[in-house]
């Protein structure tokens, strides 16, 4: 039990590293980077070919939790958005409205912006 969670430990690292890291891991699909993965902690590690098949499968979990993950929270992040917006809208009149509104769709065009770099 122990070797399992330092495993699933290492892989959370191993995934943080690689994201900070690498910037070009938009193309590659689920697949892909959880077998980048597995190579990377095969030849740092020198796993054996039954250890490699078992992270393997480890990596493949992981990264598919964590596009889940990511996808809810962008999903959680816009509702709270418009939700604060439409708060907004019913203390402010429309011109303090329309200011700030202007403001947080100029910030969030920045933000995917800087997300697509």
């Amino acid at each position: 039990m122990k070797k399992l969670m330092i495993l699933i430990a290492l892989v959370g690292l191993t995934g943080m590293v690689n994201a900070q890291s690498e910037k070009k891991k938009d193309g590659l699909t689920t697949e892909q980077k959880a077998d980048k993965m597995t190579a990377k902690m095969k030849k740092s590690l020198k796993l054996t070919d039954e250890q490699v098949l078992k992270v393997k499968e480890a990596n493949l979990n992981f990264v598919k939790e964590r596009e889940i993950m990511q996808i809810e929270v962008r999903q959680k992040s816009k509702q709270m958005r418009e939700s604060h917006k439409t708060n907004l809208q019913s203390i402010l009149t429309p011109e303090q409205f329309k200011i700030v509104s202007d403001k947080m769709d100029k910030k969030e065009k920045k933000m995917k912006h800087k997300m697509k770099e």
